[in-house]
């Protein structure tokens, strides 16, 4: 299916797509702050509506729903030291009558799984999969970002990652990453990093409700470039590759996914470095 349109929803960055079969609206959101600037949560419960009627399908008399949180754990630089605190914490974020089907992770840590305690299972890696750098190649081996991250951490992977929630009645039928940056070189000079820009990747997965015969959504998560090092270049050089990343994201989704229906719907949240 061809895009129709791109919104851009700055205050939650998230990417809504819509398409001439299909369109995924946002029909709530809420931004959740944690103490200590732990991790910025912002939960999109998602309606799957506007589809072809031949699509449209009715689950205990209510419209099909699959509801997704975004959330950057920034190499849990802020995550509470008691693990139990940090339990805590998650639960108040992702709890509730209506938790997340799916928890899309960007600066997640490969190997350190802490939403396993709340209920979820790690559905794909983008570390896994050989897509990511160390949190230290990640922000270019600045001292004072190394900092704030747990020395025995440093080398550990930055990854995006997806979680499906145990007991959702949506299942994951296939899931894959995707490298989305380029090897652009950053020059330098002026106080600035240099060097290869850092990898940035794109983790997916396909559902499909139970006892539903369609459609099924492609969730994609991502983080692209910019952010404290790398908007040094914006006007420069990353303005284009920012445009590139999300329209990799685009093509994933209008081209290469995998068993292609036309009723499928394409999600895109994640970080996108928008301020």
């Amino acid at each position: 299916s061809s895009l129709h349109a791109v919104k851009i929803l700055t205050t939650t960055r998230l990417l809504s797509l819509q398409s001439c079969s299909s369109m995924c609206r946002f029909s709530h959101t809420t931004t959740t702050s944690l103490p200590k600037r732990a991790f910025n949560v912002v939960r999109a419960v998602h309606r799957l509506e506007k589809l072809a009627e031949s699509t449209r399908r009715q689950v205990n008399g209510a419209p099909t729903s699959l509801r997704i949180a975004t959330l950057n754990l920034q190499y849990l630089a802020s995550f509470p030291e008691d693990r139990d605190a940090g339990v805590q914490k998650l639960k108040e974020a992702l709890g509730g009558d209506c938790p997340p089907d799916v928890v899309c992770v960007q600066e997640g840590l490969s190997g350190t799984d802490v939403l396993r305690d709340v209920g979820y299972e790690l559905a794909v890696c983008a570390g896994a999969r050989g897509v990511a750098q160390s949190v230290r190649e990640m922000v270019y081996h600045d001292d004072a970002a190394l900092k704030t991250c747990r020395q025995d951490l440093q080398d550990d992977l930055l990854c995006n990652q997806l979680y499906i929630r145990r007991g959702s009645n949506w299942v994951v039928e296939d899931v894959g990453v995707e490298q989305i940056s380029s090897d652009l070189h950053l020059a330098g000079g002026g106080g600035r990093v240099s060097g290869t820009l850092a990898v940035r990747s794109m983790s997916w997965l396909k559902l499909c409700k139970v006892g539903v015969s369609g459609p099924a959504a492609f969730v994609m998560c991502t983080h692209i470039s910019g952010g404290r090092f790398e908007d040094q270049y914006f006007v420069q050089q990353l303005a284009e590759e920012r445009y590139q990343q999300t329209k990799q994201c685009n093509d994933f989704f209008h081209l290469r996914r995998p068993g292609a229906q036309a009723s499928d719907v394409g999600i895109l949240v994640g970080d996108f470095n928008a301020t």
